[in-house]
């Protein structure tokens, strides 16, 4: 499935009175049109000396059967229709604990007492130390997770072109959303909302992308040349000001690159090489801390973070540009 990404062909059709919806027609990247094969009749199996056999029954064979057809399907959906909240989140309260009574201890035997605790405290074996990957390693795993449906990411509009070149993938390995720019379109970005529970108790935020075509001479830190296979926005809002990380995966720039930085009164936002290059068609995950990254890049207390984006484009450079995105995930 994913070797058709960069010859499908956009059409727009009207159903019944229904707005013009985006389809996609798959054609192979080598050129070779996409056939359909002809199944035997009835699931029927073949051996070596070109007997067929009838399909196994029972509870097994149906699940043969889902695994053998289990195809991923692509959606035709409308990016700007008004969507429903995020994700309901429920303020989690702690519960109220009775306080423990303490009784005074003789003086002599608290100094016994805080002498063998001092020693206790101080006599750590080497397996028992714990080493920053450890402390981190525990932090993580006790935080909770808050996953983003990639069902609930809009149209930005005031950032984007007429016409939605992304696409919406249900794959049996997780839904996913496909961005594929062709030139000469107006770039687009899609968003969704961070839940207002989250936006001070956000730790990491986590996602995996998958570059599919890369923009000709692509590099975001050369005028003229700033297209990206897949961006990623992390954003956050201050009173009408707003702050935003680009990270990026490129096709030519150096990997941890910072550049493309730009401020004014209502927009301050630097960008992050991320990935660079190949290879093509291969998930990656990252992970990132978000209050972190705003201290490294900006100035002053971290203001609410609102929102995540993603975009892929190839209009400077003229060329196509193309990428899938899926498991954005916020730990608190």
């Amino acid at each position: 499935m994913l070797d058709v990404v960069a010859a499908e062909v956009a059409a727009q059709v009207a159903l019944r009175r229904e707005p013009l919806v985006d389809l996609v027609v798959a054609e192979s990247l080598g050129g070779e049109s996409l056939h359909a094969q002809v199944e035997p009749d009835g699931d029927a199996e073949g051996d070596e000396n070109g007997a067929t056999h009838p399909p196994p029954r029972g509870t097994s064979a149906q699940i043969h059967r889902r695994r053998r057809h289990a195809r991923p399907s692509i959606i035709a959906k409308d990016w700007r229709k008004r969507a429903s909240p995020l994700i309901s989140c429920l303020p989690v309260r702690e519960r109220s604990r009775p306080g423990n009574r303490t009784t005074a201890l003789p003086a002599r035997t608290a100094a016994r007492l805080v002498v063998v605790l001092f020693a206790l405290a101080s006599a750590k074996s080497v397996g028992e130390e714990k080493t920053p990957d450890k402390d981190k390693a525990s932090a993580l795993a006790a935080l909770k997770e808050v996953k983003i449906d990639v069902h609930s990411f809009k149209v930005v509009e005031s950032y984007s072109g007429p016409v939605t070149y992304y696409k919406l993938v249900e794959d049996p390995d997780g839904d996913f959303i496909r961005g594929v720019y062709r030139p000469p379109l107006e770039t687009v970005t899609l968003a969704a909302e961070v839940p207002e529970a989250l936006r001070q108790q956000t730790k990491r935020v986590r996602w995996k992308w998958r570059a599919q075509v890369f923009p000709k001479k692509g590099n975001e830190c050369a005028p003229g040349y700033g297209d990206s296979a897949a961006v990623v926005y992390i954003s956050w809002k201050r009173g009408l000001k707003w702050y935003s990380i680009k990270y990026v995966w490129s096709t030519e720039a150096k990997k941890g690159d910072v550049c493309d930085q730009k401020r004014n009164l209502f927009v301050v936002q630097d960008t992050v090489v991320l990935e660079s290059g190949g290879p093509s068609n291969v998930w990656k995950e990252e992970s990132i801390d978000p209050s972190a990254e705003f201290r490294a890049h900006f100035e002053g207390d971290v203001p609410d973070f609102v929102g995540i984006g993603i975009m892929s484009d190839g209009d400077q450079t003229r060329s196509i540009s193309a990428a899938d995105y899926a498991g954005f995930t916020l730990l608190h």
